[in-house]
């Protein structure tokens, strides 16, 4: 699955960076996140941390850990090459350090306090986009519409892609009490989830930006139906998903990504729903599945239809959610046959990295790129941003990732004494 999440970072990064690529849209690459998440989520929870408060805060310390220490870096850079920006060019960038210089010294000190912590320590990032400031009161109001408000609160975040971590927080502080439950109570909190989005975008009209995809209660629904994947992997087993032949998913939804999302009507909708239930049946009856081996075709045929699936996500409500439902009901496949590739968990490595790092990366080649044609400024800023992911990755993640895995196998082999 780690080549699936280093393609949604790097969706992000191409949408940030303005770059002409036809990938996936970065609305449906978050809450993509958010469903791999859940299944993640409901792993690790179930198969490696016993019950109990004591595994509970170890499993959100961990959590936290596995974000704060890279995030702080680049932070810290951030604030670096800002400086340096305003000493030679007496310019400010990014924008948040133009409204720090604009308007700090008007915040009140509560606000000012707010903010700076949600810069610090993450938390509290996606709850900027509710609240707006009045630069004549020195205060931040509460409001539904932070396009309208004048100025954001948000607009005081260093690094404004960090959002989605207050919302997969959010996620962490609850999931140790609902993914051990039964299916039918997950599902339960789907529909619920789903329901609240529908009434209170009919009853107050919250459809729009922050309440389309920044709203944990509307989006619980998406890190729950990830979860519910992973119920969906373990009731198979190892040994049933074996036998349900079309369990080769993986690769091709890559070439999707890349070639067919913005190039879709909903005409191609119709045909794509067809060739991929006419794929389905052509998989469970091809007699390579009856051997031990798959063949490079197989791989590359059932992964076609899982990527052609989530190329076209975002196409309208109706349509996005039954593509999120088939993405769900992928994750068991794509991860039992993904699960021992090396190669893809090293790249699945570098997705979080990719994601806190490429905002960093597009400031400090702003004048390279503007001196450049587009597209090989897009490919500097691109390759720029996974250079310094994989940077990142062995010089911060991986040392303190071997620091994680021992906290929690102490809890582990405490709970069996």
């Amino acid at each position: 699955m780690g080549i699936i999440r280093f393609l949604l970072s790097l969706s992000v990064a191409v949408v940030h960076g303005h770059i002409s690529l036809p990938f996936i849209g970065g609305r449906p690459a978050v809450q993509l996140f958010y469903m791999i998440s859940g299944f993640y989520m409901a792993l690790v929870l179930n198969e490696k941390y016993p019950p109990g408060m004591r595994s509970y805060w170890t499993f959100i310390s961990n959590r936290y850990l596995r974000i704060l220490p890279v995030y702080l870096i680049v932070l810290v850079a951030t604030l670096g090459l800002s400086f340096y920006i305003w000493k030679t060019s007496g310019t400010f960038s990014p924008t948040a350090i133009y409204r720090w210089h604009q308007h700090g010294g008007e915040l009140g000190l509560m606000s000012k306090i707010m903010l700076l912590m949600s810069n610090v320590f993450i938390v509290g990032q996606d709850l900027t986009f509710y609240f707006g400031f009045d630069p004549n009161e020195g205060h931040v109001f509460m409001t539904d519409d932070f396009h309208k408000a004048g100025l954001s609160a948000s607009q005081f975040m260093i690094l404004p892609q960090a959002w989605t971590l207050g919302v997969e927080f959010i996620f962490y502080l609850i999931a140790p009490f609902i993914v051990r439950r039964k299916t039918g109570v997950m599902i339960l909190v789907i529909v619920t989830s789903i329901g609240f989005r529908m009434w209170l975008g009919s009853a107050l009209g919250w459809v729009k930006d922050p309440f389309s995809y920044r709203f944990f209660p509307f989006e619980m629904a998406l890190f729950m139906a990830g979860s519910v994947a992973y119920k969906l992997y373990k009731g198979l087993g190892i040994k049933g998903i074996g036998k349900l032949k079309p369990r080769f998913i993986p690769l091709i939804v890559i070439i999707c990504f890349v070639g067919f999302y913005k190039n879709i009507s909903s005409d191609h909708v119709k045909y794509a729903v067809g060739g991929i239930f006419l794929l389905f049946l052509w998989l469970v009856s091809n007699h390579h599945f009856g051997k031990e081996k798959t063949t490079l075709s197989n791989h590359v045929a059932a992964w076609l239809g899982l990527l052609l699936a989530i190329a076209l996500l975002g196409m309208s409500i109706g349509i996005t959610y039954l593509l999120f439902s088939l993405f769900a009901l992928a994750l068991p496949f794509i991860f039992y046959v993904s699960k021992e590739w090396k190669w893809d968990r090293w790249i699945g490595e570098i997705s979080y990295p990719l994601y806190i790092c490429h905002m960093l990366v597009l400031s400090l080649t702003t004048n390279l790129r503007q001196a450049c044609e587009p597209m090989i400024g897009g490919a500097i800023y691109l390759l720029g941003s996974v250079a310094l992911s994989v940077l990142l990755v062995y010089a911060v993640d991986q040392p303190m990732e071997r620091w994680r895995q021992s906290r929690a196998a102490a809890i582990i082999l405490s709970d069996k004494r």
